[in-house]
């Protein structure tokens, strides 16, 4: 009886979108924190959660997370060290007897500022934006398999964080300069 029970659970959730979760049996997000303004920020989909339905769970728990921490603005870079592709990759296909099912995650180190910013950055978004922009989609379970002009960054590269910005920070998150850029405010950025 455990077995057929198990068997019919299983076949009702293979027929199931990645809901907007945290991370279960059928994906979701996750996330780990890497100092009090960064984190990692993933979302799983599953064999049956589209591409775009994934971009678009993945900005907005970045979004939410970023609001749920007191801040008000997120930029987003390579999820590891070296990784130049986008945000979005299949991580994993299986091949079973007769099908192929591909499943879409995306990741992406997220860093956060509060108030003013200087906008700009292809991957510098405004919490509150993309929350009020997706709020509706995300929650009916079903979101269109576009997504919208300004969000589409994160189907580009991201760039990979200054080492810099990771290491010895201050504890109290700065926004980034406003006004006139320096050559010097540059050289963490160019190759060494």
């Amino acid at each position: 009886m455990k077995g057929t029970l198990a068997a019919f659970l299983s076949l009702l959730l293979a027929g199931c979108m990645t809901a907007y979760q945290p991370r279960g049996m059928t994906g979701g997000y996750e996330e780990e924190k890497l100092a009090d303004d960064t984190y990692r920020v993933s979302f799983f989909g599953n064999g049956n959660t589209p591409r775009a339905a994934v971009l678009k769970y993945f900005l907005y728990r970045c979004a939410e997370l970023t609001l749920e921490r007191g801040f008000q603005h997120f930029e987003l870079y390579a999820a590891q060290r070296g990784m130049q592709s986008g945000a979005i990759e299949p991580v994993q296909v299986a091949q079973y007897t007769t099908y192929t099912i591909t499943t879409w995650s995306a990741s992406a180190i997220v860093r956060m500022y509060p108030g003013d910013v200087m906008m700009g950055a292809p991957t510098l978004f405004s919490a509150k934006e993309v929350t009020s922009a997706l709020a509706a989609e995300v929650r009916s379970g079903a979101p269109a398999n576009e997504i919208p002009a300004k969000f589409r960054a994160v189907e580009g590269k991201f760039p990979v964080m200054p080492e810099s910005y990771a290491k010895g920070r201050a504890a109290k998150p700065a926004a980034p300069p406003a006004g006139a850029v320096q050559l010097d405010d540059l050289k963490d950025l160019l190759p060494k």
